[in-house]
């Protein structure tokens, strides 16, 4: 079960992150989305420990991975719904501040089916002659 952090701990963590996860965890927007995911696969009653999650996750104290393993055990939803409330906050939630949490955890985030992905910048073109 993900349990609400103290106040004090929460404002030490809080301190420490990058401004973008700073302005998320306390948008409109992100709230909106995980009240809205909630009410959609009929987890509104889970809504404190889905946000309680989500705030974790932002201040890097649990790993996304966790989360979502967490998610599976205590959600009682129908089939497949838990997964897709999941990937919904992968997707509205996580995936707009994918950078800092990626550097927070470490990792790399998997990308959403149908995004691009960036491609890394090379020094040099492979059309690029010396010059001189």
């Amino acid at each position: 079960m993900i349990e609400k952090l103290p106040k004090k701990k929460f404002w030490e963590l809080y301190d420490k992150l990058p401004v973008e996860l700073q302005d998320a965890l306390f948008s409109e927007e992100m709230g909106d989305n995980v009240i809205e995911i909630c009410e959609r696969y009929k987890a509104i009653g889970y809504l404190d420990l889905v946000t309680n999650g989500v705030t974790d996750v932002m201040l890097g104290v649990l790993p996304p991975n966790e989360f979502l393993d967490s998610l599976e055990k205590n959600l009682k939803l129908e089939d497949g719904a838990v997964r897709k409330l999941a990937h919904e906050l992968n997707r509205f939630v996580f995936f707009p501040v994918k950078a800092p949490l990626e550097q927070i955890y470490n990792l790399q985030m998997t990308p959403i089916a149908g995004t691009n992905t960036p491609k890394k910048n090379l020094d040099k073109s492979a059309y690029q002659e010396p010059i001189g």
